[in-house]
């Protein structure tokens, strides 16, 4: 009851806009790969130890943070809840997130090199190759769908938001379990509906958990999400009806939910 309780406050208090967060706390980096460079900030698993295997989540940010000044991807609707102390204190672990460059998106040749840099990562540090996870919102959202159609497997666990794609290769994504957010108003909300359907005609049960920004009038008991979660539901679905295109992320990284579902996911 007071996970419920708690839960139930944390989306009670989902504002409008999402606080920035601290640059100092990653490592600032580049990647080069034939003529193209990359830049990207790394965050550390707390109290690295080499012996130890970690998790990593890649994180794709939104057409608004492109560029190359590698500040705006964490500055920017990151989501912090997994750099928190008390969130690497339950689930430490590594958070990469490249920066586009101006005028290009997560597609081909970006994914190539997001993917490059996450091979030399795990050259460098003890990453659990079980349990790598991708989460993406708005032309990241897109890039998620992207990056598990050009690598199917590869990932343990997705969190796309707001971004659809209807041309990635469902055979593909069904290998990696996925944790959809969109809002009702959104441009892209079509294309969740019908990823649903796809999903579900090939036999996949999709929990569809329906609610306003403050929880209000939801198609479910938010006990009825913990549960899901609980039996280790691979694909669920959240989508908040009276909202607009950046409330699906901000509903998302403020679910107490979220953290627990993704971790427990692992390729083993």
């Amino acid at each position: 009851m007071i996970s419920l309780l708690t839960g139930i406050v944390c989306l009670l208090t989902c504002v409008s806009q999402v606080s920035g967060t601290d640059i100092n706390q990653f490592e600032a980096r580049s990647h080069k790969s034939a003529d193209q460079t990359m830049v990207y900030r790394l965050f550390p698993a707390k109290d690295y130890d080499e012996n130890q295997k970690y998790p990593l989540i890649l994180f794709l940010h939104g057409s608004g943070e492109r560029g190359n000044d590698n500040r705006l991807q964490v500055e920017h609707n990151f989501p912090d809840l997994f750099i928190t102390d008390a969130g690497q204190s339950t689930n430490p672990c590594f958070v990469l997130a490249p920066q586009c460059p101006k005028d290009l998106s997560w597609s081909g040749e970006t994914i190539r090199q997001v993917k490059a840099i996450m091979d030399s990562l795990s050259n460098e540090f003890s990453i659990d190759q079980n349990r790598l996870y991708v989460v993406g919102l708005s032309m990241g959202g897109r890039g998620t769908f992207n990056i598990l159609n050009d690598f199917p497997g590869h990932f343990a666990a997705a969190v796309p938001c707001a971004g659809g794609n209807d041309t990635a290769e469902l055979e593909n994504l069904i290998q990696t379990p996925m944790w959809l957010h969109c809002a009702t108003n959104d441009r892209s909300i079509m294309q969740y509906y019908s990823l649903v359907q796809r999903l579900r005609e090939k036999d996949r049960q999709v929990t569809w958990f329906k609610s306003n920004r403050n929880l209000s009038e939801p198609n479910m008991p938010w006990e009825t999400v913990v549960s899901e979660v609980d039996r280790g539901a691979s694909f669920l679905f959240c989508e908040v009806l009276d909202g607009f295109h950046q409330d699906s992320w901000i509903f998302a990284w403020r679910n107490p939910q979220l953290s627990r579902w993704l971790f427990s996911k692992s390729k083993n």
